[in-house]
């Protein structure tokens, strides 16, 4: 899933001579064992296209001189639309880079769903439900190319385009549809879920000629109407309550009209949704993947059945928010006091989490980050993380004291970021809390540090190694809260 691989990318932190004394050649550079060495990209996509076609589920690959030719996404995209005709698709990707000077290791995973055809034009999409049909599949899944507008466009409508040719004792009753597949990919999986009515043949027969019949929702279905969403701040609202809470399932009813009632766009729409979430509470990336089912009612109002999977049970995910929420308010009551000023609050929050955290540099270097090194939990309960937990962590704490802030994400030293902006008497400055705890080798010892280099200043200065979109953010240019100013 897109929001998936953001969640990755966001925590790989680039480790420079400034941040982290640390110097790597390929002559120390370790490799694990199975690592698959390439020189070019040409190897790289043999090697791509081998692990897909044999439905490997893991690849290690060291690129030398690596650079963004090297598109992993695109390449199996590619892979999969020269392989279509096979009985499966990649249903999800996860990688994660290590850099060594101008080359990269990286280690990807991949994940596949078996399908029961594959249909490059909407002809063929119809012939292969029509000949599943009569088996009474609970779930039918097509691998489709979408070269066609049609193709697309009538994913809904094909099983009333099928009722007069549909034979036997058994009719559809309803019918929801979920599409799945990589992000940019013109190689996608229709899932039809499918429940069916038992009846006499002439009853069967009305049925499939009636023109009235909705077969696009069931009974159950109308019983579970909710309040009716009419905005994009409503929906986001129900998705975010839905993902703390690990629903496995939420339903959501639109009012006609939005995004001019077109499925694709609503539920690329929610997809970005998501995403957008996690990115900005990486607290919440423990969700691996959701499906989408789209349908209309009688009066045309869009309902979406939503399905979260999540990486651990619902019980340990809400244990930790439990565990989390409790330190959280046990640190602000340990570290700041009512006669502080926001300034103070903010520094003395700056220093507990860097006095009381490592950098995941053993796991980063392995490749081998956990999920809680990605969090505030890593932070405040393990006192391990990578960027994104520093930041998510400073976010929380400041959230409890009182300050408004915001985390953003960008590129540091070229390498994707997180760090925070907050904001004292109106105005905002960047504090980047895990640059400002340095990691440095004294005679082979490894030596945590403490700085201020990165704590309330302006754009002009973060700029000088951050790259950000400047127009997504508010503007940082006052220097009234520099530390020693």
């Amino acid at each position: 899933m897109k929001f998936k691989k953001v969640a990755v990318i966001l925590a790989t932190i680039i480790l420079f001579f400034g941040l982290i004394n640390v110097k790597t050649s390929a002559a120390k550079f370790n490799l694990p064992k199975g690592t698959i060495v390439v020189n070019n990209y040409y190897q790289f996509y043999s090697q791509i296209k081998s692990a897909v076609s044999g439905q490997k589920t893991s690849l290690i690959l060291y690129v030398k001189n690596f650079n963004s030719a090297y598109d992993l996404q695109k390449a199996i995209n590619q892979v999969q639309y020269e392989i279509f005709n096979k009985n499966y698709a990649v249903s999800s990707l996860g990688y994660k880079n290590v850099s060594n000077n101008k080359d990269r290791l990286i280690y990807i995973t991949l994940n596949y769903s078996k399908v029961d055809g594959c249909a490059k034009s909407y002809y063929e999409l119809k012939n292969i439900i029509k000949k599943n049909i009569t088996k009474k599949p609970d779930i039918l899944r097509i691998k489709v190319l979408l070269n066609s507008t049609e193709i697309e466009q009538k994913r809904v409508q094909v099983i009333d385009d099928l009722k007069k040719d549909i034979v036997g004792e058994n009719y559809i009753d309803s019918l929801k549809v979920s599409v799945s597949g990589l992000t940019g990919s013109k190689v996608k999986v229709y899932n039809y879920k499918l429940s069916y009515k038992e009846q006499e043949q002439d009853v069967k027969e009305s049925f499939l000629k009636s023109e009235n019949v909705n077969s696009l929702i069931s009974n159950e279905d109308k019983e579970e109407k909710s309040a009716v969403l009419t905005n994009d701040d409503e929906i986001i609202d129900l998705l975010k309550k839905s993902i703390i809470n690990c629903d496995e399932t939420l339903k959501l009813n639109i009012v006609k009209g939005y995004l001019n009632n077109d499925l694709k766009a609503i539920t690329n729409r929610i997809f970005d949704m998501v995403n957008n979430i996690i990115q900005e509470d990486m607290d919440l990336s423990y969700v691996n993947n959701i499906s989408i089912g789209s349908s209309y009612d009688e009066i045309s109002q869009i309902n979406l059945d939503i399905e979260f999977k999540y990486d651990y049970s619902r019980e340990t995910i809400l244990n930790q928010h439990s565990e989390l929420n409790k330190k959280a308010k046990e640190i602000i009551e340990s570290i700041i006091n009512k006669d502080m000023t926001d300034f103070e609050k903010e520094l003395a929050i700056h220093d507990y989490i860097i006095n009381n955290t490592r950098y995941d540099i053993d796991n980063y270097y392995n490749g081998s980050i956990p999920w809680e090194s990605y969090t505030s939990y890593g932070v405040l309960v393990k006192g391990v993380a990578v960027c994104q937990g520093y930041a998510n962590a400073m976010s929380k704490l400041l959230t409890l004291a009182g300050i408004e802030n915001m985390i953003i994400t960008g590129k540091a030293n070229g390498e994707p970021h997180a760090w925070n902006l907050v904001k004292l008497d109106g105005e905002w400055y960047h504090v980047d809390v895990t640059w400002d705890d340095p990691i440095f080798y004294k005679n082979g010892t490894k030596i945590d540090a403490k700085r201020y280099d990165y704590f309330n200043i302006t754009d002009s200065q973060m700029m000088k190694d951050h790259i950000w979109d400047m127009n997504a953010y508010p503007k940082c240019t006052e220097t009234k809260y520099r530390y020693n100013n």
